[in-house]
């Protein structure tokens, strides 16, 4: 391995890591909510939603590790699908602000809700449009691996 391929920005480990930290625990809650017995009908997952979590979520997970790589173009990647995945939880929790009166859970959840995937968005972006991440990648790709 040459020195510049393990060099990878701290920036780009901080995003890495997040990301397949929240993708793993967001699979665990997927498969609780979908087979679990003690969670009630009305909060039960559709086909849809439990499709579109799996797939934006396996995407994420796997996007951060080829990223963590240095793989050609996974770095883009990685940031299409946290910014589909943060997106989606953003626009969902400010849909509930904005449409719901009564809130099942205390509205301060919510907001800090998006605000944290306001946030993890923001890390996504600062790591991979960073100028040190840039030069990571362009070189990564270019020498053997």
């Amino acid at each position: 391995m040459s020195e510049l391929q393990t060099r990878r920005p701290k920036r780009l480990w901080v995003a890495a890591l997040m990301n397949i930290a929240v993708g793993l625990m967001a699979m665990v809650f997927v498969v609780f909510f979908s087979l679990s017995s003690r969670v009630p009908d009305e909060a039960r997952l559709g086909t849809g939603s439990i499709v579109f979590a799996v797939i934006t979520t396996s995407l994420l997970i796997v996007s951060s590790v080829l990223a963590l790589f240095g793989k050609r173009r996974w770095d883009r990647i990685m940031l299409s699908a946290a910014l589909v995945y943060y997106g989606s939880v953003l626009a969902q929790n400010a849909s509930l602000l904005v449409q719901s009166e009564e809130l099942i859970i205390p509205v301060q959840k919510v907001v800090a809700n998006v605000a944290r995937s306001g946030i993890e968005i923001a890390i996504n972006l600062w790591a991979i449009l960073s100028a040190k991440t840039r030069f990571f990648f362009r070189h990564a790709s270019a020498s053997p691996q």
